[in-house]
This record gives C-alpha cells, structure tokens and sequence, in this order.
C-alpha cells in the first residue's frame, strides 16, 4: 500500500516449532526492521508502527484514537470468532458461532454494515480516520 518493499517471510507449519522460541510471544506475525534492535511482535503494534512509519497512521490524536478504536474492536472480534476454530465438534462449533452471529455481531451491525450509519464519514475524506487517501 505504501509502495515499500519487504520480504514476506511466512513460515510454513512444519516449520514453526523451531522458530517459535525467536518470537518475543512465542507467536506471529513478527516485524524486523534493519537497523532496529529484535522483533516487534502483536499485529496492532505492527499496523500502528508501519502506518506511523510511512503516513498512513493519522496524526491528529482524535482521528489516531478512532483509527486505533476500530483496530482494537477488529482484535476483541477476531479473539472471539478464532476461539472457534479448535472447537472439533461440529454441533457445538455451530452453536458457539450462532452465539456469536447474534450476539457480539449484532453490536457491529448498525456501525459497519448499516447504510445509514456515519461511522465512517467522519473526515473530510470520508475514511474511518485521517485526511489522506491513499
């Protein structure tokens, strides 16, 4: 997006045991910057660095905070919906992400998917946060 090159390195399954012990968390993503002292770990810690790092992070502590609101909410959600994934009865799984559909869902329904929401036309360039486009 901000037309910086990196290396992808993705480490396959089979793979990771051996490089989970170099991971601050024992965990992915990892970020390494050159030049940089270790890894930053956990991935808003890593969107925030990057798009503070090449402009894309808003400046303004109000439209920063809301972008950073959106980032935490997308966190509790994905928490929520990849405790599912290990669950192996399949009756049960349904069940739990019914739970999900018609609980924790629900609250972000009329904030993101609703055509009369305003949520998202919060600055002049109609983006969650910020001024840019991209």
């Amino acid at each position: 997006i901000a037309g910086v090159n990196f290396d992808d390195d993705r480490i396959k399954p089979p793979n990771w045991p051996a490089h989970k012990a170099s991971t601050p968390f024992g965990e992915l993503p990892v970020l390494t910057v050159e030049g940089k002292t270790g890894q930053l770990a956990q991935s808003t810690a890593l969107l925030t660095y990057l798009g503070r790092s090449y402009n894309l992070h808003p400046t303004d502590l109000w439209q920063a905070a809301r972008h950073e609101m959106v980032m935490a909410a997308v966190e509790d959600l994905r928490t929520a919906m990849g405790a599912t994934i290990d669950i192996k009865d399949p009756d049960e799984k349904k069940r739990v992400r019914e739970e999900l559909a018609n609980g924790l869902m629900q609250t972000w329904k009329p904030i993101f998917f609703s055509s009369s929401s305003t949520f998202f036309v919060t600055s002049i360039s109609g983006h969650v946060s910020g001024e840019s486009k991209l």
